[in-house]
């Protein structure tokens, strides 16, 4: 299907910004993108030309940064870096951080400038900037002449953030950083409900009168967002599961999208929820109840991501063990060693005779998995 969606843009004779969503929704799914060698000179263009705009570097830049392209222009790149400081020192809006910050952090993930020449200096004073956007529910403005505020800003803001403590020279104060994990808590607080019980961020005024794509879109900045905010601070964040299992259900809840945008954000959220730092995922893969048929039978359990890739190693609560044959008494007590099964991508048991198994809720098994959006 995303092969469809995208097919106008193969290859890739869009602009830079859908080949970048189409190669961001290909990364996603497993896809290998065709004519990889005429998108990077795409991006290498637009890169080279002095007249590009810092949104056009961006999706450069993330072009390249999928595609590993091989570009290795010493005085482009210190060209680029140069502009993009330049741009941040000049910022008086959310955007004008954002754009730049995400740039130069790509720069550095691709390793194409050296540590001194992606240095932000007085980050310290830029984090506080974008801060000063923010609002008491946890939503962010666009910008200090702007009234209104919306998550889709806030999720954008957090990415920004996120991008100055990776570059910062010196670590980002740890009251400024407990500040907005609170930030972070409260933005939560403003989910819409369905309802089946999905969760999303609503769309407001402020993001449709920019052509922002509803609370699809709204949703997936929050929760890239959240993720790139959380991969480099410590600790974890205080936020409940069933409203993280609440957006989970709203991206598998959608169907299939109507236009490559809206496959783009879905994906991409999907990928970020697909991290295996992030529990629900697994979850919602769990199966409520396993049987085992026969005596030689080994019960089996299967538990993959949402995208149905292997999961990493677990732990699961057994709410109750059953043999078939004895009218329901339970075979799982009080004993600590049946109470948690260890799981890999799947996982052998035999209890012995034919059983029936129930799988507690998600909270069983949080324990074992990195979580930085749960404590």
């Amino acid at each position: 299907m995303a092969l469809i969606k995208f097919a106008p843009l193969q290859p890739f004779r869009g602009s830079l910004e859908e080949s970048y969503q189409a190669l961001r929704s290909f990364q996603v799914i497993g896809i290998e993108a065709k004519n990889s060698d005429q998108t990077c000179q795409l991006a290498f263009e637009a890169l080279k030309s002095s007249s590009a705009q810092i949104k056009d570097i961006f999706n450069a830049l993330k072009i390249t940064e999928i595609l590993k392209c091989p570009f290795s222009d010493a005085d482009v790149v210190k060209g680029i870096v140069s502009k993009l400081l330049s741009h941040i020192k000049g910022a008086n809006s959310l955007l004008d951080y954002y754009y730049p910050l995400s740039c130069l952090v790509s720069i550095k993930n691709q390793d194409l400038a050296s540590e001194s020449g992606i240095i932000l200096e007085d980050a310290s004073s830029i984090f506080q900037s974008i801060k000063s956007l923010s609002q008491n529910d946890g939503t962010w403005r666009y910008a200090s002449s702007e009234g209104e505020s919306s998550p889709n800003a806030a999720g954008l803001a957090l990415e920004a953030l996120a991008g100055v403590v990776a570059l910062a020279e010196s670590n980002i104060e740890q009251a400024k950083i407990r500040v907005v994990k609170n930030d972070i808590i409260k933005l939560f607080d403003n989910l819409e409900s369905y309802e089946d019980g999905s969760l999303y961020f609503d769309e407001k005024p402020v993001d449709a009168s920019r052509g922002n794509g509803g609370s699809l879109s709204a949703t997936s900045s929050v929760v890239r967002g959240v993720k790139a905010f959380t991969a480099l601070i410590p600790g974890k964040l205080n936020i409940p599961e069933d409203k993280v299992v609440g957006i989970a259900n709203f991206f598998l809840s959608i169907g299939v999208p109507g236009s490559s945008i809206e496959m783009y954000h879905q994906l991409d959220s999907l990928g970020n929820l697909e991290d295996n730092s992030i529990t629900i995922p697994l979850v919602l893969s769990i199966p409520a109840t396993v049987l085992s048929l026969t005596s030689r039978e080994h019960l089996k359990v299967i538990i993959s991501t949402v995208l149905g890739s292997a999961a990493p190693p677990m732990l699961v609560n057994l709410v109750r063990a059953v043999k078939v044959d004895s009218k329901d008494a339970p075979i799982v007590h009080d004993q600590a060693s049946w109470h948690r099964v260890r799981l890999c991508g799947g996982s052998y048991m035999d209890l012995g005779g034919s059983i029936s198994l129930s799988i507690s809720e998600t909270r069983s098994h949080r324990s074992s998995i990195k979580t930085p959006w749960i404590q």
